[in-house]
């Protein structure tokens, strides 16, 4: 499992002030599913936070206190940073495992000054602030380093609404001078478009957004094999994309889905390792120079000079790429190259 992985799953059907939805709730179901999947995302269930209402609250709670309301999708977020914050005390060398999945599915807009909001169960025509503005809470993740990596899907439409206000986080600004965050963020719909949902399903329990279809198609199927079968981002985009434009034309109606973020974030499982790592003899023209090794997420496994002679070293089964020292472009690696290593030690010559 990942354990330092977390995320905040929010799903909203209820909107007593504008109008039920009835996919939302259960593509947050599904992607949680997804998460907890020793397969899928490998994230420990107690690391995940669902902020449904209960039924019972859906169905009675009149429009100005319906929920979820802003603050219980807050309190959710601040639970898992200080999860991660308590465990990072801990261990502080592990912040390069650390991510947080957050997954929207509601009704949406585009509020002033942003890119796309998730409206809470209270918001109305009148009040649309309650929000929660995914490219402010973004930025302060991206500041704060409160996690190595943040990933953002988000369900909902993003119709451009003028006098919107945008809702940021209410927490505290840290920040430190650790590494750049890395970050992902899908939107169902391009900006002022609007997200659809299957309508042809037989009961409405049964109706899923085209996005998280096809997002979940993608996280399953779209592996890449320089990366172990792992899903990689850029697959992903351009697996959605074309399965979202599938479905939406299928029914005779368009969806643009927007991508953007690092190409190479992985999702998965992390990739299995034998019980004891592999002998392997890296071999290089004594010309090279100064040279990296990288693992599969890139980073630096070990330094050496090829003058030196070849190098010998420990590794578990995995892809690794060698480039010359400071250059993580692999496809740019001016002759050096990538190999795997599966069950057995190898001698590699680049």
């Amino acid at each position: 499992m990942n354990a330092l992985h977390y995320a905040v799953v929010v799903g909203i059907n209820r909107y007593p002030a504008l109008g039920d939805l009835t996919a939302a709730v259960g593509d947050a179901a599904r992607f949680l599913e997804w998460l907890a999947d020793p397969a899928g995302g490998a994230v420990p269930r107690a690391n995940i936070e669902l902020v449904p209402a209960s039924a019972d609250d859906a169905a009675s709670l009149p429009a100005e206190s319906a929920e979820p309301a802003v603050h219980q999708i807050n309190l959710a977020l601040s639970r898992v940073n200080r999860a991660v914050n308590l465990a990072l005390t801990q261990e502080p060398s592990r912040w390069d495992d650390t991510r947080l999945y957050i997954f929207v599915a509601g009704h949406g807009i585009a509020p002033d000054g942003g890119d796309g909001a998730l409206l809470a169960a209270n918001a109305s025509l009148e009040e649309l602030g309650h929000n929660i503005e995914l490219s402010l809470y973004r930025r302060w993740y991206q500041v704060s380093c409160a996690f190595h990596e943040l990933v953002v899907f988000a369900d909902c439409c993003r119709s451009f609404v003028e006098g919107a206000p945008s809702n940021g986080p209410p927490f505290t600004l840290r920040g430190d001078a650790r590494r750049p965050v890395r970050v992902t963020v899908a939107y169902a719909s391009e900006f002022g478009r609007t997200a659809l949902e299957n309508s042809r399903a037989d009961r409405p329990d049964q109706r899923r957004g085209y996005f998280t279809e096809a997002l979940l198609r993608g996280l399953r199927e779209a592996g890449d094999p320089r990366f172990g079968g792992r899903v990689t981002s850029a697959r992903l985009s351009g697996f959605v994309q074309a399965c979202v434009h599938q479905l939406a034309s299928e029914s005779r109606r368009g969806q643009g889905v927007e991508f953007s973020g690092v190409p190479d974030m992985t999702f998965g499982p992390p990739l299995a390792e034998a019980a004891a790592p592999h002998r392997v003899d890296i071999v290089l023209p004594e010309s090279t120079g100064p040279v990296e090794l990288l693992d599969g997420d890139f980073h630096v496994r070990e330094r050496w000079d090829s003058a030196a002679g070849p190098l010998t070293t420990k590794l578990p089964s995995g892809l690794y790429w060698v480039v010359r020292q400071g250059q993580r472009d692999a496809g740019d690696s001016a002759g050096l190259g990538m190999f795997v290593v599966a069950g057995a030690d190898r001698e590699v010559r680049l």
